[in-house]
């Protein structure tokens, strides 16, 4: 069992532990980008991850601060980007703007040291590279940002949707420079299992090296798939789930059709909507605690998951199958 409980610490002060599960606001999943900051920033008392595209063009900064406890700041690369994926719905920003890497160190550099900050290595949709370059430059933009934890986001080298496991393994070493890494759901594999494997496999090889770094999975904050990642080695999670579906019940569900069933009929879709922010953000705080519950028995009671507790033991096993006692 690769789950695990680590500080997070900025320059020797812990600023958060691990399982980490994060709320991400972007202008993807809103129509108004400064509304939602101010209903988000109303519930939130942890950390938060807001993008630097988002910052430089609607200042939502000063909102979302005096409730963050720790800031992730994305570099903007989902915010620019064109593409458009099926599993999402609502996506709002059609009228993109300029945004690069000029832009995006404009904008960190004017964050501030409150509140605690993780500054996210650039990324923009058509930057294919090596992974030694992607090292290259999340170094190069880090010696002009002091002061805050780095964290380096690993992206495909190729116009191939998943990166090669292969060549992170054979970089590995070098990522002990960094205090996070960061790795993209969608990007580690075609289903849920192959993501496991590749998780395992990258958090096996950085524990082989003794880099003691917590691995971030971004877009995987759900009720199904964060646990089994969290088997497999991942410790932040975030994403936009919470925003656009309603967790209950050990299941995120589809929010305009569940939501009358559950408010009633005559809930307006707005007063439906702020309540489902409420109680997602309240179960991502109970599932952070069974997490770490779950942490503590060694792996061993998969009875605390209730509901799903088949589903992740049967994932785990499958996952421990093709590791062949590596975990």
């Amino acid at each position: 069992m690769l789950a695990r409980k680590l500080q997070i610490k900025l320059e020797d002060v812990p600023v958060g532990t691990t399982p980490m599960l994060v709320p991400s606001l972007s202008s993807r999943a809103t129509s108004n980008i400064k509304k939602a900051a101010e209903t988000i920033g109303s519930i939130i008392s942890g950390p938060v991850l807001i993008s630097a595209y988002d910052e430089f063009y609607a200042k939502i900064l000063p909102i979302i601060s005096p409730s963050c406890s720790l800031l992730f700041i994305d570099s903007g690369g989902y915010e620019c980007s064109v593409g458009y994926e099926s599993s999402e719905h609502n996506l709002y920003n059609l009228d993109l703007r300029e945004w690069n890497e000029k832009l995006h160190l404009e904008t960190v550099k004017c964050l501030g040291k409150k509140p605690p900050k993780v500054i996210i290595s650039y990324d923009h949709p058509v930057l294919k590279i090596p992974i030694e370059e992607q090292i290259e430059r999340a170094n190069s933009l880090f010696k002009e940002t002091n002061g805050y934890l780095r964290e380096f986001l690993i992206k495909s080298e190729t116009k191939n949707e998943f990166i090669c496991i292969e060549r992170v393994l054979e970089n590995i070493t070098k990522l002990k420079k960094f205090d996070i890494i960061g790795l993209i759901e969608k990007e580690l594999g075609p289903n849920v299992l192959e993501r496991m494997i590749a998780i395992a496999k990258i958090r096996s090889e950085m524990d082989h090296h003794g880099i003691s770094k917590p691995l971030h999975i971004f877009g995987s904050l759900d009720t199904i798939t964060t646990p089994p990642y969290y088997f497999s080695g991942g410790d932040i999670f975030d994403g936009l789930s919470w925003t656009r579906y309603i967790f209950h019940q050990g299941r995120t569900l589809y929010r305009d059709s569940f939501g009358p069933s559950n408010k009633g009929i005559i809930s307006n879709a707005s007063n439906i909507m702020v309540s489902c922010y409420y109680e997602n953000y309240n179960y991502m705080r109970e599932l952070e605690m069974i997490l770490e519950q779950f942490e503590s028995t060694k792996g061993e009671d998969f009875k605390i998951f209730d509901e799903n507790e088949k589903f992740f033991k049967k994932s785990y096993l499958m996952l421990a199958e093709k590791m062949k006692g590596a975990l």
